[in-house]
């Protein structure tokens, strides 16, 4: 497996402040990624809990734009506990809550280290399909503008949604874009044959698996063609759950694709995948082993361990920068040198 030149652990929810003072960050991780003129921009996922009391479990949601906080009683035998990600209804396994709330902030930076954070929220969950948060952006630049895909959640499930900026001071939302369950939206950074194509992770309840599919439009947010790319079915590496990463980036060769997959222990990987230029529904390579496993200890150990997630990357002076969530606690990046990444994929 080719090592990244530098591995480095950037941002912590300890360099982060409170949206309101009631609250307190437990994560910054899974960030959308683009360049704007000489800045790196990390749309970073910010995710923050009710201060915690003895014998009871905060959760914060939306209502009517404002943050509420709803007290559980730890005791009660209806509260499933034991994913620190959620509160589930025992006996039924249906999720109830989220333990925490997520909203997008802006961190920029010139040499791709350190980031300027902003010390509010640029973007908060906005009316009722985004009561339980905002997650896990993707940014990609079509012609003149970016496109930002991210997870809006709620009760009714999680549903892919997007919005659109020129400068990331104003945004426009374009609203949910894809039916729920479904999750790891991103865009092309260009039109193929006219259309807006993206990839996207639907999650089937009966028949089927939790795969990578790819998809076309004429206008952004109205999706057709469906067809699916590659996911459990092809076996690799006994993966039990796959996802579109960052958006894919084009070569000489195709589009490169770095996705994610998770085993049964919900341990995360990141592998690398390439698509037919002209048609990106061809698989042309899927490389047998992951470029990036949890690893270090910053991966190893935090809110939910063994995670690697990316959600975007750069490309800077012949090297490949991921961020990526690492134990969905922090931000870090993995620089590869590109012609030995090349090697993998040609």
């Amino acid at each position: 497996m080719i090592q990244p030149k530098r591995r480095e652990l950037l941002i912590t929810p300890k360099d982060l402040i409170p949206s309101q003072a009631e609250l307190q960050v437990d994560c910054v991780f899974n960030a959308g990624v683009c360049t704007l003129g000489e800045e790196t921009i990390l749309l970073l996922r910010v995710a923050e809990s009710p201060k915690q009391q003895t014998g009871k479990r905060g959760v914060a949601i939306m209502e009517e734009g404002q943050v509420v906080v709803k007290w559980l009683d730890q005791s009660n035998p209806r509260y499933d506990l034991s994913d620190p990600r959620g509160v589930k209804e025992a006996g039924t396994g249906k999720t109830m809550y989220l333990t925490s709330l997520s909203h997008f902030r802006i961190a920029r930076s010139i040499d791709g280290i350190h980031f300027q954070i902003e010390t509010h929220p640029d973007l908060f969950p906005k009316g009722e399909m985004e009561s339980w948060g905002i997650e896990d952006s993707r940014i990609a630049k079509v012609e003149d503008t970016f496109w930002i895909t991210y997870t809006a959640v709620s009760s009714a499930g999680p549903a892919p949604a997007a919005m659109t900026t020129k400068d990331f001071i104003s945004f426009e939302r374009k609203g949910v874009i894809l039916p729920p369950e479904n999750k790891d939206v991103c865009l092309f950074p260009e039109k193929i044959r006219k259309q807006y194509v993206c990839l996207h992770r639907p999650v089937p309840k009966g028949i089927g698996t939790p795969d990578i599919w790819c998809a076309f439009s004429p206008n952004g947010v109205h999706w057709g063609q469906h067809h699916r790319l590659f996911g459990v079915r092809e076996g690799w590496q006994n993966m039990k759950r796959f996802g579109a990463g960052a958006p894919p980036f084009l070569t000489e060769e195709g589009w490169v694709e770095i996705f994610h997959a998770a085993d049964a222990t919900n341990r995360y990987v990141l592998g690398i995948a390439l698509l037919d230029r002209d048609d990106p529904r061809k698989i042309l390579k899927i490389v047998e082993e992951p470029i990036l496993k949890p690893e270090a200890e910053f991966e190893k150990q935090g809110f939910y361990g063994n995670v690697v997630f990316t959600c975007g990357l750069v490309e800077r002076s012949g090297e490949i920068w991921i961020y990526y969530g690492c134990a969905d606690t922090s931000t870090a990046v993995a620089v590869f040198d590109r012609e030995e990444l090349k090697k993998l994929w040609t």
